[in-house]
């Protein structure tokens, strides 16, 4: 019951926002070239972004210095509210090294990670996301329902544009 309550309460504070696309970005290490030229990206917790003078106001905004849990953690709801009838999409963008597969897929867990939860498992967002949507389906488990899962990837770079689809 505690559970269903959390997760209405999510649910609720999504579709009661009045914007439509929510944004949340989280900013990667400072190369040194950018360092030496003096065009690194600050963040302004919690939520600025600096570029040179010019400031951005996101919904949330992480550093370097943030585990791939802490960001899930942070952006686990949005998946909770797709079983709610909202739609969820994780999307990264920006130019070549700078991170986006990193935040979406992460790198193997290593012998440390206990779990997802752990700070030290560096998996991203899409496992975390999958491994969410599969423990709410057990949660809600009827006798008799059965339940199908498509999984959509989406690679593009320049004009090259590559799609999978999985049904599990």
């Amino acid at each position: 019951a505690l559970v269903d309550a959390m997760r209405k309460s999510c649910a609720e504070c999504l579709f009661e926002s009045t914007e439509r696309v929510l944004v949340h970005t989280r900013v990667r290490p400072v190369l040194s070239m950018e360092d030496d030229a003096g065009d690194a990206l600050t963040v302004q917790l919690p939520n600025t972004v600096v570029l040179d003078t010019r400031s951005y106001v996101v919904h949330s905004a992480w550093t370097e210095d943030d585990s791939q849990a802490t960001v899930f953690r942070d952006l686990c709801h949005h998946v909770d509210g797709a079983f709610d009838g909202l739609s969820c999409l994780f999307v990264a963008g920006g130019p070549a090294l700078t991170g986006k597969t990193y935040t979406l897929f992460g790198e193997s867990a290593g012998a440390g990670a206990k779990s997802l939860r752990d700070d030290t498992c560096r998996l991203g967002l899409v496992p975390r996301a999958l491994a969410r949507v599969f423990e709410v389906l057990r949660f809600r488990a009827l006798p008799g329902w059965t339940h199908r899962v498509e999984i959509c990837a989406l690679a593009a770079r320049d004009d090259d544009a590559a799609s999978s689809t999985a049904t599990v």
